[in-house]
């Protein structure tokens, strides 16, 4: 892939950004090349290097220094790329976002009307949701972008802690965007831009590449542990007693389970992380993680560090360390005194929960306060959840000096201050760019649910993200190559229960063989007291088969039917979501085609399996010398 041309997009305030660009306008724009380039009032310094298959470009922005001068407010810097790809990947910003193999002009039309705080749940541009096809952070290309069309490519930045960035995919082409969310630039002043990396050839390939040059240049932690745990969330949600609790402790004590997690419901309200509610009462929560360490596990807690309730005691002794609400397009400087909605909960929360200003030194320094707390009660897993609401478009304090990535990236590196090193940190609902160096597991995928297909409850415009089996698996399996690149993949809990639950023993199964093939982290999250043989055999097994499938992943084609994901180690799973259609119809996967025929390369029997190629979802998953037969 190569830049053709690069534009700087002014906003008329600081802190503001327009709602929607002329995206491909030739406004402020100039020609791409080594050196210094002029992009309107803006001159960029362009440095270019060969990197593995591609290119790194580095960009300087700088104000020139002239008689009359005054300062600019930046909104957005545009890169046109040379190419045009029929098919691409779409990858969401966070943990729950979009992760799909999709035609560039399958842009969820849908997405258009859903309210502005559900599309900036899932978007780090929510003018662009429904509009265009959009990789947040880098994009994957099947076609479309080598000199004779027919090569893949992938454009990418290569870390994420000075801006969002999203690469739209249009029939127009192909364009780079980096969001600097109105930080102003003083005459003479300089400001760089993460680093990205341009590349040409087999996509499945150059995804693994990409991450590999990712997780270099930010830092990761990809070393973390890798523990099979239980989690109180999909079995008694936000209902949790400490009854509940006990009994299956108890039962976890026995059979070797290494992690425990107390999830959402012990709190008093959503922000007020040290006040347990009545069911847990005064000391219980303390004095839970006590029992949980002498039990022989570590003592895992929830929270979702940067929203609070209007009812919590942080939102009302604190009003000023809430993020104040800003409508998409807003370019006035007056700051309206509603906080900023991150997220509508009416059941676990009952109602609202408002964004945190992480700009704000208050709101640091109680992050730290608050998770050195927990730490000192014993808790030294933590799971920390909600986290896009630091980086939701919203009035900051700090607004004209920090973008939305570099406040989200104060506050995870002020929770990581507080749990320190020796803790294990979760990322779940979090902008995957800036959380790379910080957390040591991520969450890949939307939420599972003992279903295979979604419910009821639907976000509008994003049916295909609501809870369920196939969106945690689809998202797993296309995130698998960043498991130990970036981090320790976390494919969202393994529900093995056969009550309470629609999913039937092949989807157990297939969930199972697939949990092993994007790299075996393990959480459980069922009622311990009611499994039988048959679910601690299958937690046998996964746990047998761990150190030869935690391994760095690789995916042969992101764009096949049925993908293949191989481990460093030698493993193969091979998994097909949806059964065979004869048309294309829709998003999550369902223009994917048949899976292929049964393989004649084939040789051994599959460790773990579930489901048959062509007859509907299936998943095999072979071990060491058990693999395909290449």
């Amino acid at each position: 892939m190569e830049v053709r041309s690069i534009a700087v997009d002014l906003t008329p305030a600081p802190g503001r950004s327009l709602a929607a660009p002329p995206m491909w306008s030739t406004d402020h724009s100039g020609p791409f090349a080594v050196g210094v380039v002029r992009a309107g009032a803006v001159e960029v310094d362009v440095t270019s290097v060969e990197l593995g298959s591609g290119v790194r470009h580095d960009l300087v922005l700088r104000l020139p220094r002239s008689p009359g001068s005054h300062p600019v407010a930046l909104d957005r810097v545009r890169l046109r790329l040379r190419g045009r790809p029929h098919r691409v990947l779409e990858h969401g910003w966070q943990s729950w976002s979009a992760v799909a193999r999709r035609d560039t002009l399958g842009t969820q039309p849908a997405r258009r009307i859903a309210p502005t705080w559900v599309r900036s749940t899932y978007h780090a541009a929510p003018e662009l949701a429904g509009r265009v096809v959009v990789g947040d952070q880098f994009l994957l290309a099947a076609d479309g972008c080598g000199s004779s069309g027919a090569e893949g490519g992938i454009a990418g930045y290569l870390d994420g802690r000075r801006h969002l960035s999203s690469i739209v995919a249009s029939r127009s082409g192909l364009m780079m965007i980096a969001h600097l969310d109105g930080i102003t630039l003083d005459p003479g002043e300089e400001w760089a831009l993460d680093p990205l990396w341009l590349a040409e050839g087999d996509p499945g390939s150059l995804y693994s590449e990409y991450l590999d040059h990712w997780a270099v240049v930010g830092g990761a932690r990809a070393s973390g542990p890798s523990p099979l745990g239980w989690g109180s969330w999909y079995q008694y949600f936000w209902k949790v007693t400490l009854a509940e609790v006990r009994a299956n402790l108890a039962v976890a004590a026995r059979r070797g389970v290494e992690l425990f997690q107390l999830d959402d419901g012990y709190q008093r309200a959503v922000g007020d992380w040290l006040v347990p509610n009545p069911k847990f009462a005064p000391n219980h929560v303390a004095r839970l993680a006590t029992e949980i360490s002498d039990a022989g596990m570590q003592p895992g807690i929830w929270t979702a560090p940067f929203v609070a309730s209007p009812k919590s005691a942080l939102a009302r002794d604190h009003p000023e360390w809430l993020a104040g609400h800003k409508s998409l397009g807003r370019t006035s400087d007056t700051r309206t005194t509603r906080p900023c909605r991150a997220m509508w909960n009416p059941l676990a929360w009952h109602g609202w929960a408002l964004a945190l200003d992480t700009t704000h030194p208050g709101v640091l320094d109680h992050l730290r306060h608050t998770f050195a707390a927990l730490v000192e009660q014993g808790w030294t897993y933590h799971k920390i959840d909600f986290c896009y609401a630091a980086a939701v478009r919203a009035s900051r304090a700090g607004d004209g000096r920090m973008t939305r990535a570099q406040a989200l990236r104060a506050g995870l590196e002020a929770v990581r201050d507080g749990v320190g090193d020796a803790s294990v940190l979760v990322g779940c609902g979090v902008p995957l760019a800036q959380s790379v160096g910080v957390v040591d597991i991520m969450r890949v995928s939307a939420d599972t649910a003992p279903s295979w297909l979604p419910g009821m409850l639907r976000l509008p415009g994003y049916p295909d993200l609501a809870p369920s089996a196939v969106a945690a698996l689809q998202a797993s399996v296309l995130r698998a190559p960043m498991h130990r690149r970036l981090w320790v993949n976390d494919p969202d809990c393994l529900l093995l229960r056969t009550s309470h639950t629609r999913l039937d023993d092949e989807q157990r199964r297939i969930l199972a063989a697939a949990n092993a093939g994007t790299g075996a982290f393990t959480m459980v999250s069922d009622d311990l007291t009611t499994y039988g043989p048959a679910q601690w055999e299958m937690l046998d097994r996964l746990r047998s088969v761990h150190a030869e499938a935690d391994a760095t992943l690789d995916i042969a084609d992101p764009f096949a039917p049925a993908p293949i994901v191989t481990g460093s180690a030698g493993t193969c799973l091979e998994v097909g979501w949806e059964r065979h259609r004869s048309r294309p119809s829709g998003p999550v996967g369902r223009d994917e085609g048949p899976p292929p025929a049964s393989r004649a390369d084939r040789r051994g029997t599959p460790l773990i399996e579930g489901g048959r190629p062509g007859s509907g979802p299936w998943a095999k998953w072979w071990g060491l010398d058990r693999g395909p037969d290449r």
